[in-house]
């Protein structure tokens, strides 16, 4: 995945903040550019299910706004 703003590659991209919900994993991540990207990782299955693990999501993205740190 990239930044939908500057194509620099997500995984490179500096964690800001993650956590754990029912849903998955959680994390805010911050481009070079500024953009904060907002992505879920879904939780992993339990041994037996499906060897294949779903794919990690981008819920959202800041137009550019920065955050303070």
């Amino acid at each position: 995945m990239q930044c939908t703003a500057c194509g620099w590659p997500l995984a490179e991209t500096s964690v800001v903040s993650a956590h754990r919900t029912s849903e998955g994993l959680v994390c805010y991540r911050r481009c070079v550019c500024g953009r904060i990207t907002i992505r879920l990782r879904p939780p992993r299955r339990a041994a037996g299910a499906a060897s294949t693990p779903a794919p990690a999501q981008v819920l959202a993205a800041s137009g550019g706004q920065r955050l303070a740190g």
